[in-house]
């Protein structure tokens, strides 16, 4: 069975299939794909659309991304599990106080390999090696946040990313 992907951007494709499956060849496509993004992600959609009640994506982050500290309110989860990789997910409190650290990894680790967040705890992840893949789950539908980092983020931030891995 072959999927049915059509590309939205460079870095963001869309399963349009009744069935998805996830095998070696697009892993390696996401894997280039985010290699090759400024932003240094990719992702494949496979939920129909930003409205959609969950938003459910396999996503490959390659080495030196960032991503946006960001937070869900309105009771909205976010769950994932790392297929590839390992990566560590930052959650902070409004004062920017470490809530958790969180060291996740694929079964080759030994790490924990899934988290699910029901809290708006301010959070973002680090890539570690050259790069992750994981399966995201999160409550819909997507909507692009206004809201800006608080002002205590731009140190924080220097020393998660610019830290030694």
């Amino acid at each position: 069975m072959n999927n049915t992907i059509n590309e939205v951007t460079n870095n963001i494709l869309q399963n349009d299939g009744p069935v998805f499956m996830l095998g070696p060849e697009l892993t390696n496509e996401l894997v280039q794909r985010a290699g090759n993004s400024d932003l240094r992600r990719a992702r494949v959609c496979l939920h129909r659309s930003p409205d959609s009640p969950v938003q459910e994506m396999i996503i490959a982050f390659a080495a030196g991304c960032e991503i946006p500290l960001h937070r869900h309110l309105d009771g909205k989860t976010e769950s994932f599990h790392v297929l590839k990789g390992r990566v560590s997910v930052f959650l902070f409190d409004d004062s920017g106080n470490l809530a958790h650290e969180l060291q996740l990894g694929d079964k080759e680790t030994g790490l924990s390999s899934y988290y699910h967040l029901s809290t708006p705890y301010w959070h973002t992840l680090k890539i570690h090696g050259d790069h992750a893949i994981i399966h995201e789950v999160a409550t819909g539908p997507w909507e692009k946040s206004n809201e800006k980092p608080p002002e205590w983020w731009e140190k924080t931030k220097i020393k998660i990313f610019r830290g030694n891995d």
